[in-house]
Formats: C-alpha cells, structure tokens, sequence
C-alpha cells in the first residue's frame, strides 16, 4: 500500500497545461477564466485531499457574479471543448468533467489519419477543421496590428465563432481585416469583419487561393462596370442593382463588351440615359440570338432600311392625300371673278342712283 501525506489545500500546486493559455487565453473573459480556474482547482484539489467540493453557488459569489452566468460560463468552456456538462434533474444543479485539453490537442493535431470527421461518445461524427494553438496566436497578433489595438475578449469569441461556423483558415480572416482597412482606411467593427467573411463564404471562398480567383474576378467586372459607366458619361460608382443588370449582360448573356458598349453608344440621342432603357435593348438581342457585333450590326441595317422604306411609303400616302386636297379645293376664272355693283342692286334701283348723282350736281 502507498500513501501520500495530505497537504493543506491552500499550499497545494495546481498543474494548468501551457497549451490553455495559448488556446483560450485569448478568446476568453475575464469571468470565464475565472469560473474555470475555480473549478479545475476545485477539481484537483478534491482528488488529493477531503476539502468539500466547490459548487456554482460558492463559485458565483467569489467571482461576483450570479448563478446563471456561471452556467452560461460553463456552456462556453463546453462549446471550446475544455469541459464536459452532465445534467441531472435539476439544470442548476449540474456536475463538470474537465476533459484533458492536452491530450486532445495532440490527438487532433499530431495525427495523419486524413479522416475529416471522427465520432464522439455518442457516436456522431464531428469536424476535425481545428487549428493549431500557434496559428491562432499568430492570427491575433496580426489583426491586432492591422487594426492599431488590441481585440477585446469578445471580439476574439465573434472572430472563433467565424472559424468555426464558415470553417475558414486564420489567413483568411487576416485577409478579410486587411480588406476591411483598405476599403476604410481603418476597422471599422469585428461585426464589418465578418460580414466579408460572410460574403466570401457565400461565394464559396474558403482558401487564400479561391480569394485570389475570387479578387480576379471581381477586379475585371469592375473594370467592366468602369468602361460601360464612361461610355454612357456616368462619372460614379454603380448601386447594386445597377451591378445587377451589368452582370446579367456579361455573366448570364454572355454578350461581349464591343456589343454593350455599341448599345451604349446610343446614348448620345437621349437626354437622361438609364441602364433599363439599355437593358431592354440588349436583353432584346440576346433573345433574338444577336450574340455576336455581325449579327448586330445586319440586324441594325435591316431596320434602318426597314425605317427608310417606310418613311418614303409614309411620304408618299402624305403626298397623295395632299393632291388630292388640292384638287377638291381648286377654282376657276369664274370662281375667282369679284361681283361688280351692278350684281347688288337691280335696274330701278340703278336708274334712281344715277338721278340722285345728278341732282347732287
């Protein structure tokens, strides 16, 4: 039998591993280390000696804090997988496994198995997506030198949960800050941060090389967007549903630039010139197959000799209806002839107008 002499609790050395400040230093609160280290050190302490167990009660009041924030506290140590909660009947009355975060680390970091999944007790699969405790470190330090500050606790947990959610590689996220303060000049919030990431995710960007193909892309359609704009004498950015039309033109028409820009080109004979108004002619000739600056530009020959022909037409029913005009409105020499005195008044009245002159005399 061998047998240790008990010591007193309070001289007691307790063994943290060097991995969880490396680890969860940085992403943890002040509160959460807190209620952690409390109940490791209970924990160990309650293996080597008979001092009572430390419960969230006695924890809460230590730390200042209520009993539900302790929880709250543990359910984030669960989410980080440094602890394990078992739930009796009573939810507050819980009881915590701490796991040991060194040995995990190793199995997940240190093994070649080239599976991306492995089971848990329960026999589900979860991701192995982990990242080593140096690259986080790392990734830190350098988006607190691009933002010019250091990242609040909170802050670190939005940016974890990013990793974890979008499963993203940490240069990524360094890469999305920078984005952040080129577009800005500074950063404006972590929250701005994550919307990039967002976006990239949403656009199926997870590598630093599928943002660089990504980045490509998007330079040539805004170099697109910038010759389209000239052309048609807007000196502004597009709003995005101005985006949205041009990328119908380019991307889902497929049409080539010398056939948007022709289309553009008309502009010169309307006063305030829109995208819609462009956009009705160019969705027309992508529907009658006009894909190509030949089959443009006969189909514009055809309907200009089209508009030709039936202006000469037009001019000639004008021209008809005119002769015709003039022909029911003609008069004669007898038409034209002005009546003379002698129409207005009959012989007697004559007769009694000459005598009257004559008298006068």
């Amino acid at each position: 039998m061998f047998f240790k002499t008990k010591s007193n609790p309070i001289l007691m050395d307790i063994y943290v591993p060097s991995i969880f400040f490396d680890i969860y230093i940085p992403i943890a609160t002040g509160n959460q280390l807190k209620v952690y280290l409390l109940g490791y050190k209970s924990a160990q302490v309650s293996i080597l000696s008979d001092e009572e167990d430390t419960n969230n009660r006695i924890i809460a009041n230590m730390v200042g804090i209520t009993e539900a924030e302790v929880v709250d506290c543990w359910k984030f140590w669960e989410e980080m997988g440094a602890i394990k909660i078992h739930k009796n009947n009573d939810e507050k009355n819980i009881q915590i496994e701490f796991l040991d975060i060194k040995d995990d680390f190793v199995n997940r970091h240190n093994t070649n198995s080239g599976s991306n999944t492995e089971k848990n007790d329960q026999g589900e699969e979860t991701s192995e997506h982990k990242i080593d405790s140096s690259q986080f470190v790392n990734m830190y330090d350098e988006i607190e030198v691009i933002s010019g500050r250091l990242l609040t606790p909170n802050e670190k947990l939005s940016i974890l949960d990013a990793i974890d959610s979008y499963s993203f590689e940490t240069n990524l996220v360094v890469a999305a800050f920078e984005k952040a303060k080129s577009d800005s000049g500074k950063i404006k919030s972590v929250n701005y941060v994550i919307g990039i990431l967002k976006s990239w995710y949403d656009n199926n960007i997870k590598t630093l090389e599928e943002l660089e193909i990504f980045s490509c892309m998007s330079s040539e359609l805004k170099y697109k967007y910038n010759q389209i704009f000239k052309s048609l004498g807007f000196f502004r950015s597009p709003t995005q549903a101005e985006e949205k039309i041009m990328n119908r033109w380019i991307e889902t028409y497929d049409m080539d630039m010398e056939i948007i820009l022709f289309a553009c080109s008309k502009s010169a004979n309307i006063s305030n010139p829109n995208l819609k108004y462009f956009d009705s002619i160019i969705s027309d000739w992508h529907e009658n197959g006009l894909t190509t600056m030949e089959k443009v530009l006969e189909s514009e020959r055809i309907f200009e000799e089209s508009k030709k022909s039936n202006k000469k037409i037009s001019q000639a029913k004008e021209k008809k209806s005119q002769n015709v005009s003039n022909q029911n409105g003609k008069k004669n020499k007898f038409h034209n002839y002005d009546q003379g005195i002698s129409d207005k008044y009959t012989d007697d009245e004559l007769n009694a107008l000459i005598k009257k002159l004559n008298n006068q005399k």
